[in-house]
Protein backbone atom coordinates (compact mmCIF):
# COMPACT_ATOMS: atom_id res chain seq x y z
CA UNK A 1 0.00 0.00 0.00
CA UNK A 2 1.01 3.14 -1.03
CA UNK A 3 2.52 5.75 1.83
CA UNK A 4 0.07 8.59 0.18
CA UNK A 5 -2.73 5.55 1.02
CA UNK A 6 -2.35 5.28 4.32
CA UNK A 7 -1.98 8.89 4.87
CA UNK A 8 -5.09 9.40 3.88
CA UNK A 9 -6.66 6.98 5.86
CA UNK A 10 -5.02 8.35 8.87
CA UNK A 11 -5.85 11.72 8.74
CA UNK A 12 -9.57 10.54 7.52
CA UNK A 13 -9.54 8.50 11.04
CA UNK A 14 -8.52 11.46 12.88
CA UNK A 15 -10.88 13.52 11.54
CA UNK A 16 -13.99 11.52 12.44
CA UNK A 17 -12.47 10.67 15.88
CA UNK A 18 -12.24 14.85 16.27
CA UNK A 19 -15.81 15.48 14.91
CA UNK A 20 -17.34 12.94 17.50
CA UNK A 21 -15.83 14.78 19.96
CA UNK A 22 -11.66 12.67 20.91
CA UNK A 23 -9.29 14.53 22.02
CA UNK A 24 -7.49 12.28 19.83
CA UNK A 25 -4.53 11.45 21.07
CA UNK A 26 -1.92 8.75 19.50
CA UNK A 27 -3.42 5.82 21.54
CA UNK A 28 -6.97 6.59 20.11
CA UNK A 29 -5.72 6.70 16.75
CA UNK A 30 -3.85 3.55 17.14
CA UNK A 31 -6.98 1.88 18.68
CA UNK A 32 -9.02 2.85 15.90
CA UNK A 33 -7.06 2.53 13.14
CA UNK A 34 -7.06 -1.05 14.60
CA UNK A 35 -10.58 -1.41 14.97
CA UNK A 36 -11.39 -0.19 11.56
CA UNK A 37 -8.63 -2.63 10.07
CA UNK A 38 -9.97 -6.04 12.31
CA UNK A 39 -13.84 -5.28 12.05
CA UNK A 40 -14.51 -3.48 9.14
CA UNK A 41 -11.58 -4.60 7.04
CA UNK A 42 -10.04 -1.45 5.72
CA UNK A 43 -6.36 -2.08 4.25
CA UNK A 44 -4.11 0.53 5.73
CA UNK A 45 -1.33 -2.74 5.76
CA UNK A 46 0.05 -1.69 9.43
CA UNK A 47 1.10 -4.15 11.86
CA UNK A 48 -0.25 -4.46 15.26
CA UNK A 49 0.66 -6.22 18.43
CA UNK A 50 -1.12 -6.56 21.71
CA UNK A 51 0.79 -3.77 23.97
CA UNK A 52 0.77 -2.12 27.41
CA UNK A 53 -2.63 -0.08 26.43
CA UNK A 54 -3.91 -2.59 23.56
CA UNK A 55 -3.74 -2.83 20.20
CA UNK A 56 -0.34 -0.33 18.82
CA UNK A 57 1.69 -0.63 15.20
CA UNK A 58 5.12 0.82 15.57
CA UNK A 59 4.33 1.59 12.14
CA UNK A 60 1.31 4.01 12.57
CA UNK A 61 3.80 5.47 15.38
CA UNK A 62 6.54 5.93 13.11
CA UNK A 63 3.60 7.30 10.20
CA UNK A 64 2.23 9.82 12.81
CA UNK A 65 5.68 11.07 13.45
CA UNK A 66 6.26 11.65 9.86
CA UNK A 67 3.45 13.55 9.25
CA UNK A 68 4.02 15.78 12.32
CA UNK A 69 7.25 16.70 10.83
CA UNK A 70 5.75 16.98 7.54
CA UNK A 71 3.92 20.19 9.16
CA UNK A 72 0.35 18.28 8.51
CA UNK A 73 -0.69 17.15 12.32
CA UNK A 74 0.60 19.23 14.94
CA UNK A 75 0.76 18.71 18.83
CA UNK A 76 -0.81 20.33 21.08
CA UNK A 77 -0.88 19.69 25.11
CA UNK A 78 -3.81 18.71 26.75
CA UNK A 79 -3.36 18.89 30.78
CA UNK A 80 -3.84 16.27 32.59
CA UNK A 81 -4.31 14.01 30.17
CA UNK A 82 -1.36 14.70 27.75
CA UNK A 83 -0.83 15.60 24.20
CA UNK A 84 -3.65 15.48 22.00
CA UNK A 85 -2.72 15.48 17.85
CA UNK A 86 -4.55 18.27 15.33
CA UNK A 87 -5.15 17.88 11.89
CA UNK A 88 -3.56 21.23 10.12
CA UNK A 89 -5.70 22.98 7.48
CA UNK A 90 -4.64 21.76 4.33
CA UNK A 91 -5.07 18.11 4.69
CA UNK A 92 -8.74 18.25 3.36
CA UNK A 93 -7.94 17.16 0.01
CA UNK A 94 -5.55 14.04 1.13
CA UNK A 95 -8.37 12.33 3.25
CA UNK A 96 -10.61 12.48 0.94
CA UNK A 97 -8.94 10.53 -1.64
CA UNK A 98 -10.41 7.66 1.13
CA UNK A 99 -13.56 9.15 1.49
CA UNK A 100 -15.41 6.44 -0.81
CA UNK A 101 -13.61 3.65 1.09
CA UNK A 102 -14.19 4.79 4.70
CA UNK A 103 -17.90 5.29 4.73
CA UNK A 104 -18.69 8.53 6.76
CA UNK A 105 -21.08 6.27 9.62
CA UNK A 106 -17.90 4.05 9.83
CA UNK A 107 -16.68 6.00 13.18
CA UNK A 108 -20.61 5.53 14.53
CA UNK A 109 -20.78 2.20 14.07
CA UNK A 110 -17.60 1.58 16.71
CA UNK A 111 -19.76 3.12 19.24
CA UNK A 112 -17.02 5.30 20.45
CA UNK A 113 -19.54 6.90 22.98
CA UNK A 114 -20.33 4.06 24.45
CA UNK A 115 -19.11 3.44 27.76
CA UNK A 116 -18.40 -0.59 27.90
CA UNK A 117 -17.74 -2.64 31.43
CA UNK A 118 -14.87 -1.42 33.62
CA UNK A 119 -13.32 -4.74 32.84
CA UNK A 120 -14.40 -6.16 29.72
CA UNK A 121 -12.81 -9.19 29.99
CA UNK A 122 -14.71 -10.22 33.09
CA UNK A 123 -17.88 -9.90 31.97
CA UNK A 124 -18.30 -13.71 30.91
CA UNK A 125 -18.10 -13.99 34.84
CA UNK A 126 -22.01 -12.60 35.23
CA UNK A 127 -23.35 -14.91 32.51
CA UNK A 128 -22.79 -18.02 35.02
CA UNK A 129 -25.17 -18.74 37.56
CA UNK A 130 -23.34 -17.88 40.74
CA UNK A 131 -22.74 -20.91 43.30
CA UNK A 132 -24.91 -22.27 46.32
CA UNK A 133 -24.75 -19.38 49.07
CA UNK A 134 -23.52 -22.41 50.58
CA UNK A 135 -20.68 -22.90 49.08
CA UNK A 136 -19.75 -19.34 48.60
CA UNK A 137 -19.77 -18.20 52.17
CA UNK A 138 -17.90 -21.64 54.06
CA UNK A 139 -15.33 -22.66 51.34
CA UNK A 140 -13.32 -25.62 53.05
CA UNK A 141 -9.59 -24.61 53.53
CA UNK A 142 -8.93 -28.37 54.44
CA UNK A 143 -9.10 -31.68 52.00
CA UNK A 144 -11.49 -33.71 52.32
CA UNK A 145 -9.50 -37.03 52.53
CA UNK A 146 -7.53 -37.08 55.54
CA UNK A 147 -3.31 -37.88 54.82
CA UNK A 148 -0.76 -36.94 51.92
CA UNK A 149 1.17 -38.80 49.76
CA UNK A 150 4.17 -37.74 51.84
CA UNK A 151 2.40 -39.85 54.77
CA UNK A 152 2.94 -42.81 52.33
CA UNK A 153 5.18 -45.86 53.18
CA UNK A 154 7.93 -46.08 51.03
CA UNK A 155 7.64 -48.78 48.46
CA UNK A 156 9.16 -52.08 49.25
Amino acid sequence: MSAPHQTSIVLYVMKALKANGSWCGETHVQKTLFMCQELFGVRSDFKFILYKHGPYSFQLSEHLQGLIADDLIHVRSRPPYGPSLELSEDVSALYRAVASELTGDLLDRLALDEVLAPYPGNCLHDQHPRPPASLQSRQRNRPTCRGSILDADPPA
